[in-house]
């Protein structure tokens, strides 16, 4: 045993904070990072060897589902930064299982709300505001007044503002017996609230080579930012590029200095303007080292190449914002061209990548059940056969394919509805 409490609320479980015979204030910002890729069956027995490997542990929080499954990210803080800035290099693609890289950055560690009170607050009241918020959240360290009746209230950690940001549902608080909450988001961490949606996740290029495609664009941020492109679109002069975390954006931002295209260099800034129509990024297949394992979506990709099925195309198919952690999750869904009536959706996830691994996963077991039940039709009609056709996959693992003419043998409809 670690000696490690643990307990689970509020759709996370909680390792630690703080760990044993621990004394004094929790660890400052930069103590904390951001890990998702990790699969849905994987738990604190597997997680903690890791990243306990670089330092001590403070907190880890890994998210859970209703289901008992994990949401496929955590976050990880350390007592000292330095180790998580170790973690960062060490972590980052490091191989949970086979098939299966990590992916680690620097949380964002964000401990502030916008909070949108009507009628305005007066200043003059602010302890008196404090206090009373505080009858309804905990944790709150100071506010700010801003413009057009914005507060900005600052927690003492990120969990705790994440935490208020659920309960303090707009039309549902009233402070002063007279002050409705009417609007609560995530203020941006280096600056205030001005009433718009921080836009922390949206990079803005420029100065872009005439000839250039914004899917090249796009290809070049998801490698800067670890494979965290949601979604990127050409708007005038300029290239938008979406991510799926403000922490895959700002790595992207800080590894984007003096990034040239061409022998130009290219001007990359925050974008200012209001989130981008959400879709699903689609670029080349991302590669996997060959001395390693593929995942579930390149199996999928290998076993419609070699029988010629075309290559899988995959799509956004769901988002709604979970009711018990208010987490956004999503459903991605794949088709596989030459097989009729293939689309099939996967699990929902609050990572869209999980989603779409989920997604491959379905069909590769549509494709097994497809193969199986034919050879078996086919076993009863004749006395010799010869074997079905038979491919190996990189887990190790044989997978039987049914002929392209084929159809997976579960309902569309089935696999359509919401879980």
């Amino acid at each position: 045993s670690t000696g490690y409490d643990m307990v689970q609320k509020h759709g996370q479980r909680i390792y630690g904070g703080p760990p044993p015979d621990w004394s004094g204030p929790a660890p400052d910002k930069g103590t904390e990072v951001y890990c998702y890729r990790i699969p849905r069956d994987c738990f604190e027995d597997e997680l903690v060897p890791v990243f306990s490997s670089i330092g001590n542990i403070y907190e880890l929080r890994l998210m859970i589902e209703f289901s008992g499954t994990n949401r496929s990210y955590c976050y990880v803080r350390y007592t000292k930064q330095e180790d998580a800035r170790e973690a960062i290099k060490k972590i980052n693609n490091h191989y949970i299982r086979p098939g299966y890289p990590l992916a680690v950055t620097r949380s964002v560690d964000n401990r502030k709300l916008c909070i949108k009170a009507w009628p305005p607050l007066d200043k003059e009241i602010e302890e008196d505001v404090v206090n009373e918020l505080g009858n309804v959240v905990e944790g709150i360290n100071r506010i700010k007044y801003q413009t057009r009746g914005w507060l900005e209230v600052e927690f003492s950690t990120h969990r705790l503002a994440a935490l208020a940001r659920r309960q303090l549902v707009p039309g549902n608080v009233v402070l002063f017996e007279s002050v409705e909450i009417k609007q609560v988001d995530w203020a941006d961490p280096e600056g205030g609230c001005d009433g718009q949606e921080s836009q922390s996740k949206i990079i803005s290029v420029r100065n872009l080579p005439s000839s250039t495609s914004h899917l090249r664009v796009g290809d070049m941020f998801n490698s800067l930012s670890g494979g965290q492109v949601n979604d990127v679109v050409r708007s005038g002069n300029m290239v938008l590029v979406t991510f799926h975390t403000q922490e895959g954006a700002k790595l992207a931002m800080d590894r984007s200095r003096d990034l040239e295209m061409d022998g130009i260099r290219l001007e990359v800034s925050w974008c200012s303007q209001r989130r981008l129509d959400r879709g699903c990024y689609s670029s080349q297949p991302r590669t996997v080292p060959s001395n390693q394992p593929a995942g579930p979506v390149e199996q999928l990709l290998a076993v419609c190449a070699g029988q010629g099925w075309g290559t899988p195309q995959y799509s956004l198919t769901g988002a709604r914002q979970d009711q018990v952690t208010g987490q956004q999750v999503y459903q991605c869904s794949v088709m596989v061209p030459g097989v009729s009536h293939s689309q099939v959706r996967g699990d929902w996830s609050g990572d869209r990548e999980v989603a779409r691994v989920s997604a491959a996963i379905r069909a590769m077991q549509g494709i097994v059940q497809a193969s199986s039940e034919l050879y078996t039709a086919q076993r009863s009609q004749q006395h010799h056969l010869p074997q079905p056709i038979v491919q190996m996959v990189p887990s190790d693992r044989q997978v039987l394919h049914p002929p392209p003419t084929a159809q997976f043998p579960f309902s569309h409809e089935r696999f359509n509805q919401p879980n």
